[in-house]
Formats: C-alpha cells, sequence, structure tokens
C-alpha cells in the first residue's frame, strides 16, 4: 500500500518495516537504523533476493581502510561483515592500502 502523502509527510523507511533505531558512528543512540539493519529486515522478510539468489554486491569507492572506526565508520563494512556481502573496496591512498586488506581479508570483498 503506498502511504497517503496529501495531508502528512512520507514516513520514513525505517517506520514502516518497524526497525529500531541503531547506535550511531559516535556511539549515541539513534532514532534511526543502520542502512545495513534496513537491507537485513528486507532481506529477512523476503523483500530483497532470496534464498537461491546469487551473493548480493556492494562497492565501496573512498574506502580507506573499509571499517573506520569513531565518527568516521564505513556504512558498507556492516554489509560485508553482519550479511555477508561480497563485493570491491576502491581506495586510492596508499596510506590505507595495509589495513584495508588486512580488515578485508577473511570476506569475499577485493580490495582494489
Amino acid at each position: 500500500q503506498i502511504p497517503d502523502t496529501t495531508n502528512n509527510t512520507l514516513p520514513m523507511l525505517a517506520d514502516i518495516l518497524h526497525i529500531p533505531g541503531d547506535t550511531d558512528e559516535f556511539g549515541q543512540k539513534s532514532r534511526y537504523p543502520a542502512p545495513a539493519s534496513i537491507i537485513g529486515k528486507l532481506i529477512k522478510d523476503g523483500k530483497f533476493g532470496n534464498s537461491t539468489a546469487p551473493p548480493f554486491y556492494a562497492v565501496n569507492f573512498g574506502a580507506r581502510d573499509g571499517k573506520g572506526t569513531g565518527g568516521n565508520t564505513d556504512p558498507t563494512w556492516d554489509l560485508f561483515h553482519k550479511l555477508g556481502f561480497h563485493g570491491l573496496a576502491v581506495e586510492a591512498d596508499g596510506v590505507f592500502w595495509t589495513d584495508l586488506n588486512a580488515n578485508l581479508k577473511n570476506y569475499p570483498v577485493k580490495a582494489a
């Protein structure tokens, strides 16, 4: 059912799916869920792919170390780490290359 937006604002996808907020990148409770929480719910509910679908893929441009910390967490990390996505992590700055490869070595993700 498509929400009627003539008299109210369009509800957030997280509200429609009844997904609680997550802890944000600064360690604070947020009313908003992380992207991986929304995607995980869609997969779990059969709204995105199915059990016989090939692996899901994500591409991370500007991957830095592929993981991030503090206020700079990488939104694709949970896709690879928690949801098992395959993918490509692209980083042009050689300073991050060793950490990028170390952080993603156990995942089906190619660093480039």
